[in-house]
């Protein structure tokens, strides 16, 4: 039976309101054999606020997808905006933080982004209960950007934790829908339709409306022995991932006949090093129980998912997933490419695909999804026509040309115009998912459960 996204709208959200308007989504591009066509493999990688708008997309794509982004952020909304921003970006006593913060570039631009755009906005930026509060049916602005109190026309919340905005609203879904991304939407684990196992249940339940798109086999996990049992059933390698984010400090690669417990605890060390979380857990002191902690945030499972790499079965076809193939590699073996499209919706809610931006890594890993500098990305129309160079580890680099690769899977010529709508309709399906989890996880929040879950969050 066919998953629609009213069904699942909770009574207590207005009709046509959406949770998400913008979102980016992880693809793997494969060719299948059987159908001699290309088609897109759906990851739960659904981000929230689809981080690298301005410094990706905008720089390799279009120039104008900042601009773009914000007025999809708004919908058919003007006036008086709060626009509510991660604590380690901005707040009310100290203003922008680590400027030299990717993540605080990234969400500045955005913000400045509504401040120029030609409507009437007036954005003001929020990031506590000191800037928000609820006045019966209103919401009132009391931060630092205005002289006295302003009351809203609505917001924007471009924090992927949410809960805090969450709880200034008191968890009131009629509140939800007087912004964008709302809170319930987001990675939050103890909203079971949220998070990465939540968002891979909305993209199978609707991608039987998407002839093009396959979503990857998973399962929620919370041990070692679980997770070894989904890799029998798969037969192939799979992914370890943490239930929320979108980072790849949680992602494990966990190959045939490996012992999970090694390369969990090595992704451990990796990840402190490398980013300080001296907290930074994925694996119990047992070596069985699952516990994802980092930044004093802690859940106890994780979602394990098919990895898509090299040759895939699926209802008896075969398909070649698009990688740096070992001949091309200069030291001999492969490495991922991955499509990032990111999608929009406009004030009446048709959505638009304006770009796809393809990374490839010169690492060996299964998914490329951590940003690192032995990635180079560049636009899907570019990368198909000129060859990319990619950073190595140490010195130098190698030439990739997607389009001739593609023609070597098909042996035959390959134009953009073949893959693309495989892509757009992974991102439309994402989009999709997003606000499926959201409605699932508003039609379940109570007032008491909201409290438990966000009385903390909301300093």
């Amino acid at each position: 039976m066919r998953t629609t996204l009213d069904e699942w709208r909770p009574s207590s959200r207005p009709a046509g309101t959406w949770a998400s308007r913008v979102t980016s989504i992880d693809v793997k591009l494969a060719y299948d054999r059987t159908a001699d066509r290309f088609v897109a493999f759906a990851l739960s990688d659904c981000n929230a606020n689809p981080e690298g708008i301005p410094f990706v997309h905008d720089r390799f794509v279009r120039p104008d997808l900042t601009v773009l982004s914000a007025r999809s952020y708004l919908g058919p909304r003007s006036g008086d905006i709060a626009v509510w921003l991660p604590s380690e970006v901005w707040n009310e006593d100290d203003g922008w933080l680590a400027p030299d913060s990717w993540l605080t570039r990234d969400r500045r631009a955005l913000f400045e982004a509504f401040d120029g755009l030609d409507r009437d906005c007036t954005p003001y930026r929020a990031s506590s209960r000191q800037s928000i509060r609820v006045d019966g049916s209103e919401l009132v602005y009391t931060g630092p950007d205005a002289d006295g109190s302003v009351r809203l026309d609505g917001y924007v919340n471009l924090d992927d934790t949410g809960t805090g905005l969450c709880a200034c609203l008191g968890a009131d879904v009629s509140r939800f829908a007087r912004g964008t991304n709302s809170p319930s939407g987001v990675w939050t684990p103890a909203l079971r339709p949220t998070g990465k196992p939540g968002l891979s249940r909305s993209l199978a339940d609707l991608s039987e409306q998407y002839r093009r798109v396959l979503v990857p086999e998973s399962a929620r996990v919370e041990t070692v022995s679980e997770l070894t049992d989904f890799r029998k059933r798969c037969g192939s390698p799979v992914v370890l991932k943490d239930p929320f984010g979108t980072w790849g400090t949680g992602v494990v690669e966990i190959r045939p006949g490996q012992d999970p417990v090694e390369p969990i605890r090595a992704k451990e060390r990796a990840v402190r090093e490398h980013r300080g979380w001296s907290d930074f857990r994925l694996l119990r002191s047992d070596d069985e129980r699952l516990e994802f902690t980092s930044r004093g945030t802690r859940v106890e499972y994780g979602q394990a998912a098919e990895a898509i790499t090299g040759h895939v079965a699926h209802d008896g076809h075969r398909y070649d997933v698009v990688a740096v193939p070992a001949d091309v590699h200069p030291l001999s073996r492969t490495s991922p490419v991955d499509f990032v499209s990111l999608v929009l919706a406009g004030p009446a809610g048709q959505l638009r695909t304006p770009s796809t931006a393809v990374r490839v890594s010169s690492k060996p890993a299964l998914n490329g999804n951590p940003r690192f500098r032995f990635i180079e990305d560049g636009s899907l129309e570019r990368v198909m026509t000129e060859e990319l160079n990619v950073p190595l580890p140490g010195n130098g680099s190698f030439a990739f040309h997607l389009g001739e690769h593609l023609a070597d899977l098909a042996d035959r010529p390959v134009d953009v115009s073949e893959i693309r709508p495989a892509l757009r309709d992974a991102a439309e399906l994402a989009l999709a998912a997003r606000n499926l989890s959201a409605f699932r996880a508003e039609g379940t929040l109570t007032a008491d459960a909201a409290k438990k879950i966000y009385s903390s969050k909301c300093q």
